[in-house]
């Protein structure tokens, strides 16, 4: 399947979310763990973000919804890092969790581009 082959509202989407994936990116290289708070400081971005993985994960073509079930879990891994750090557990492990579903998103987005 090729990417001109998706559907024009699930490309129209891909573009809503690049530039939060940017934003992500940004937040996870300029900030120190426990004070991401991403949701919180860019609210109107998460929503966004959450209303498309949603959108995806409803989707009929699996490549499609499996890019929303990946979108879905990255922003509570951010904020299970801002957790761990405050309460001093897990924090290696909570970072980990963070660029693995990151790797696994990039990965579902590459299936769904081909």
């Amino acid at each position: 399947m090729s990417k001109s082959k998706l559907p024009d509202s699930v490309l129209a989407d891909m573009e809503r979310v690049t530039p939060i994936i940017r934003l992500i990116e940004s937040v996870l290289t300029h900030k120190r763990p426990g004070s991401y708070d991403f949701a919180d400081s860019f609210s109107e971005q998460a929503a966004i973000w959450n209303e498309v993985a949603a959108k995806f994960e409803a989707s009929d073509m699996a490549r499609v919804q499996a890019m929303g079930f990946r979108m879905k879990k990255i922003l509570p891994a951010i904020d299970e890092v801002d957790a761990a750090v405050r309460t001093g557990k897990n924090v290696a492990g909570s970072a980990i969790a963070v660029y693995k579903a990151l790797r696994l998103l990039v990965r579902a987005i590459e299936r769904t581009a081909i």
